[in-house]
């Protein structure tokens, strides 16, 4: 796979520890782990594209801010792509 400018692809079909600036392409029922306390505004990138769910977890005692609420974890159905964006100050990673 190509690279994306700014992020690495990455393809994976069994649990991952993904690292700043990955593009995960995930096809499997597996997690991929977030980077623990990155630097702010670090980036990471996840595609689920297989047919089963992957689970995207967050890394330490960080937590994954999806609308309004902290989550140490949430689920990507197949097709579906999120972009997270690490906050120090916050200890968390902002999903887009």
């Amino acid at each position: 796979a190509a690279d994306i400018p700014g992020l690495t692809v990455t393809n994976q079909s069994t649990a991952y520890n993904a690292t700043v600036n990955d593009f995960v392409l995930m096809n499997g029922t597996f997690t991929v782990t977030l980077p623990s306390a990155p630097a702010t505004s670090s980036v990471v990138a996840v595609k689920n594209v297989g047919t089963g769910l992957v689970t995207v977890a967050r890394g330490g005692t960080d937590t994954i801010f999806v609308f309004t609420s902290g989550q140490t974890s949430f689920g990507l159905a197949p097709g579906e792509v999120i972009l997270v964006i690490y906050d120090a100050t916050n200890t968390r990673w902002a999903v887009y």
